[in-house]
Formats: structure tokens, C-alpha cells, sequence
């Protein structure tokens, strides 16, 4: 890729105007990112920093020209909150099958106030997170001793 691409100059200018330590690249038809990175922890106790290229994955031109497409049309408008028809549901009407296993992880930890093992299974994750939706909560007195 020549280095007078209009995309990439514009892309490289713009991080750099935002003060980012990073710059990018492209290698063959991929998008790299190409920073000075500390040393590794495997590598020797005095290594210097080093750079690095790391593959964004994102194919050039064709996504490259999309992103920079959205990245164009400015700054995204605060979202309105959802109306009641559009609210989201409640803890207990949670679709687990449709949540990722973090996605599931963090729910349970904001809504439940249990952290659930990441090394699970989602089905497991699903079953632990149907469970918490089911259990009565807790006495005032139970939960006051336990916060205590």
C-alpha cells in the first residue's frame, strides 16, 4: 500500500491530532495498528520497548472505506430513553439463550449481585442465571447480617 493513500494519510492524521500512540497500516488487504508496545513478560527484565503491528482484521478497501463512511457522519446523537412500550425487560424476563457468556456474567452481577464462573458453560451460565431470576430474595434481617 503506498504510503500517499488518501484513507490511510487522513486516518493517521486524525490520531495523531487526538494525541493516540498509535498509527495505522496496511499489509496486503489488512488494516494493522502499529504502536511501540512495552516488553513482553517473557521477554529479558531490561528489553527496551519495542513496535509492534497487530492485525485489526478489518479488510482494505472495503471496510476501511465503510468505517471511514461512519465515521463522517459525525457525532452520534444522544440516544432518547426508551418509551414504556420500548423499555427493556425486567431482570427477571431476561433472554439468557440470546446473551453472550459475558453478557450473561454481568447481568447477574448487576441485578443479582453474583458474580457467576466465566469457566462455565453457557448452558451451565443460563441455568445459574434462571435460578437467581426464580429465588426469593432474601429476609431484611438475613441480608443485613451478611452486608454486616
Amino acid at each position: 500500500m503506498p504510503p500517499s493513500d488518501p484513507w490511510l494519510i487522513r486516518q493517521n492524521a486524525a490520531l495523531k491530532l487526538k494525541g493516540h500512540g498509535v498509527s495505522l497500516d496496511v499489509a496486503g488487504c489488512r488494516v494493522r495498528l502499529r504502536a511501540t508496545m512495552p516488553p513482553r513478560p517473557t521477554d529479558v527484565p531490561s528489553a527496551e520497548p519495542k513496535q509492534h503491528r497487530i492485525s485489526t482484521g478489518l479488510v482494505y478497501p472495503a471496510q476501511a472505506t465503510e468505517s471511514l463512511q461512519l465515521a463522517e457522519l459525525g457525532p452520534v446523537p444522544p440516544l432518547e430513553p426508551p418509551t414504556e412500550a420500548e423499555a427493556p425487560p425486567e431482570a427477571g424476563g431476561a433472554d439468557f439463550t440470546a446473551m453472550t457468556k459475558a453478557e450473561i456474567i454481568e447481568h447477574c452481577s448487576n441485578n443479582y449481585g453474583v458474580l457467576l464462573d466465566a469457566s462455565l458453560t453457557k448452558g451451565a451460565l443460563i441455568n445459574g442465571a434462571q435460578a437467581l431470576t426464580t429465588a426469593a430474595p432474601l429476609p431484611d434481617e438475613l441480608m443485613d447480617d451478611l452486608m454486616n
